[in-house]
């Protein structure tokens, strides 16, 4: 990444986060993960913007 931003993220405890993503998931990392999950995010939500415009020029 040549660009980057750092946030810290707090989860409660009870959700067994890291056991979740490497474990489960089978990510190499929390931090993989949670890029992941945020990079699908922007991506469905550019999908939706996408759709919502071509559904007003009809």
């Amino acid at each position: 990444m040549a660009d980057s931003e750092s946030f810290l993220v707090t989860v409660p405890g009870e959700w067994t986060l890291e056991k979740h993503a490497v474990d489960k998931r089978k990510f190499s990392s929390v931090q993989d993960f949670i890029r992941e999950l945020i990079r699908r995010d922007i991506e469905n939500y550019d999908k939706e913007q996408q759709a919502a415009a071509n559904a007003g020029n009809k």
